[in-house]
């Protein structure tokens, strides 16, 4: 298999386990609060390093699965073994080994394309699109449950797609696709779009009793483990999805969060992504769905994308899970530009221009500046050289209510800001030493001195966008 692989990726198979390295080196932080909260909070509580009460109330509803803390945990207690009690380094480990699964999936994808494409060169196209697609490094570095559970339903899917599969694959396929369900409950779409085409649809791929009985029993072993897991996290047992249910769509939970037109999605694809190609994108799976009907592809992911249109809460990362698929999908949907010789090259050419513009990026930014100024608070701390915080505003290591342990230094008093004589260090919420502070040093009292910043001075009055104007700009103040 490995060799079938080699072969057919040629040297992009490696280029595409450079680009997800370095996408988990260096695109620190999160893309959405949930990436944080719900994992390295749960993980962090979980060792025993900040209180269980302190957790958000997904925590004292029981209705987050424990499969993906736990998973983590694993590398960090090795790391912790080492001697090494950073969490930064503990965070880039845990982006390194997501990268990995997702990584993974990309070449579960690649044994699938000879069955799916045809033509010879779309196929070398399709491999190309699968190691350097823009979004999926940064998308599989990602420690979300939305982008776990999309790389292990692929991975499952795949395997359950093998040609002349022994029992053992099919078992393990069974039990990813179940495990991928434990790690985001919405996955359940796609898979019951999976069952509908294998019961159908998938008329030549009929299989035995003894493999559809390999292939639930995987299923049910998933089960299993997630409901452990979840009895461990918690302390009793549950049942976690239950809870989840009852509270976003029993109560109204999801539509307390805001509600959207079931055509918003549309408008998210163009401006919280990469412009025009997070559409493109968007729209292939629409073209898909109208040009494949039959395809497994469009069976597993129509059902996924008609429930997240239906419900009225609405946010681009809903739909990350079906995004793993993405580059099956724009080669299947849009056939005709990946041959050598059309008319429609020029799309195709562009296409693969903008790709190479927004790859480098997404690759080597972060996805969330502030973790660096957290970071450069932890190494000063862990040299004595900052002891104590004030903040002016808000406190940074409790946004929005909710607590950051994870992030902050053990032994670190963080209080808001009193008057007083320096040396102390203050955090401001934009770059510029308040007006108090600058008055006591026209009076010769206290000077003081931006040391450090979330964001540059220079990008937040480089970028003309009014909503990144409006982020917090975390400055560390040293006065003295």
């Amino acid at each position: 298999m490995w060799k079938r692989l080699q072969k057919e990726f040629g040297k992009w198979i490696w280029i595409s386990l450079v680009l997800h390295v370095l996408a988990a080196l260096l695109s620190t932080g999160f893309q959405n609060s949930d990436e944080h909260f719900q994992i390295l909070e749960f993980l962090h509580a979980r060792l025993g390093l900040s209180p269980l009460s302190d957790l958000s109330m997904e925590f004292q509803g029981m209705m987050r699965p424990w499969l993906q803390p736990l998973f983590y945990e694993v590398p960090v207690q090795l790391l912790r073994r080492l001697g090494i009690e950073n969490p930064f380094v503990w965070a880039t480990v845990i982006r390194l080994v997501s990268a990995l699964v997702g990584w993974l999936s990309v070449l579960a994808l690649g044994l699938r394309v000879s069955d799916w494409v045809d033509n010879p060169q779309a196929r070398k196209w399709t491999f190309r699109i699968l190691s350097c697609l823009w979004l999926l490094p940064v998308l599989h570095a990602r420690h979300s449950s939305e982008n776990l559970s999309g790389a292990v339903f692929v991975i499952g899917l795949c395997l359950s797609l093998e040609k002349g599969i022994g029992l053992i694959p099919l078992f393990l396929g069974g039990a990813c696709l179940g495990l991928a369900l434990h790690l985001r409950y919405q996955v359940v779409f796609m898979f019951f779009g999976f069952m509908a085409w294998m019961l159908f649809s998938a008329k030549e791929r009929s299989w035995s009793r003894r493999q559809w009985g390999t292939w639930l029993s995987g299923m049910v072993m998933a089960g299993f483990v997630g409901i452990i897991a979840d009895r461990v996290g918690y302390g009793r047992w549950t049942l976690a999805i239950w809870n989840y249910f009852q509270f976003n769509i029993v109560k109204g939970g999801l539509e307390k969060a805001g509600e959207y037109p079931w055509w918003d999605y549309f408008r998210r694809s163009w401006t919280e992504t990469w412009p025009l190609l997070g559409f493109v994108h968007f729209i292939s799976f629409f073209v898909l769905w109208l040009r494949a009907p039959r395809h497994v592809l469009t069976w597993v992911t129509l059902p996924f994308f008609f429930f997240h249109f239906y419900i009225g809460h609405k946010e681009t990362r809903f739909l990350f899970p079906a995004m793993h698929l993405a580059p099956l999908v724009l080669v299947l949907a849009f056939a005709p530009l990946w041959s050598v010789q059309n008319r429609w090259r020029w799309v195709r050419n562009s296409l693969v221009a903008l790709n190479a513009l927004a790859l480098l990026p997404s690759v080597v930014l972060p996805i969330w500046w502030p973790a660096g100024f957290y970071e450069e608070i932890f190494l000063r701390a862990r040299q004595s050289e900052i002891t104590s915080l004030e903040y002016t505003g808000e406190n940074p290591y409790k946004p929005a209510g909710i607590h950051f342990h994870f992030y902050q230094p053990a032994g670190i008093s963080v209080m808001p800001f009193s008057p007083g004589p320096g040396p102390k260090w203050i955090v401001h919420e934009t770059y510029e030493i308040p007006a108090f502070l600058a008055a006591q040093g026209s009076r010769g009292e206290m000077k003081c001195e931006i040391r450090f910043s979330a964001y540059s001075k220079w990008l937040m009055e480089a970028v003309p966008v009014e909503r990144v104007k409006r982020l917090k700009n975390w400055t560390a103040i040293y006065c003295r």
